[in-house]
């Protein structure tokens, strides 16, 4: 298979020594990678989450950037992460973290 761009929104919690999110119990954020599968993506992503010391509880709508790009109504912030990992295939990039600090319901993609 060729590898391509994947996009996929992921629940994130922090391990210990996780300064990313300081005080906060988790956070989503969206997550984009080169990769030939959807399992690989998956791989991928929860290797660089847990460099650093986020743990991937849930990774969900995953899909290659090329269908989600035709299909959503795009933002920003996914141009932004297309660009940052558009050279280096071995890449992942994460969106902006959207941190709790207690628990809540879990948010629309």
């Amino acid at each position: 298979m060729n590898k391509q761009i994947w996009i996929g929104f992921a629940e994130v919690h922090p391990l210990p020594g996780c300064k990313l999110l300081e005080e906060a119990k988790g956070a989503y954020v969206h997550v984009m990678a080169w990769a030939d599968s959807a399992e690989q993506f998956q791989k991928m992503a929860r290797l660089r989450a847990a460099d650093l010391s986020l743990e991937i509880v849930e990774l969900r709508d995953t899909h290659p950037w090329s269908i989600r790009n035709s299909a959503d109504e795009l933002r920003a912030e996914f141009f932004e992460m297309e660009t940052r990992i558009r050279t280096d295939v071995r890449s992942v990039a994460f969106g902006r973290f959207h941190a709790w600090l207690k628990d809540q319901p879990v948010p629309q993609s």
